[in-house]
């Protein structure tokens, strides 16, 4: 049985707190949202996922360094793409909310 490293631990910790947050956002749908809590949640939502595909990438690309071959190296790309993406969209919540309020009421 392997070890797990602290890495590894975080990375399972995260991804079960990615799937209770994807839950709890699918749950409970906003009625009716206007553009800008649409925009919100759907970025929420895909930060989310992105973590959860950056994650099974990981520990995808473990149990393949054993075996010879390209698939690692996707996995390797998978995992750089998805990890971009997750700091994009944390990046763009608190600008998405920035631009928001100070954009004037219609």
């Amino acid at each position: 049985m392997p070890t797990l490293s602290w890495h590894d631990c975080v990375l399972l910790v995260s991804c079960v707190a990615s799937v209770a947050g994807l839950y709890f956002y699918g749950r409970s749908p906003i009625e009716d949202p206007s553009d800008a809590e649409a925009a919100q949640e759907t970025l929420t939502r895909l930060t989310f996922v992105y973590w959860l595909v950056y994650c099974f990438a990981h520990w995808g690309e473990q149990l393949c360094t054993a075996s010879p071959g390209s698939p690692a190296c996707s996995l390797r790309i998978l995992m750089l793409l998805s990890y971009i993406l997750t700091f994009c969209c944390v990046l763009s919540l608190p600008l998405h909310l920035i631009e928001q309020r100070r954009k004037p009421v219609s």
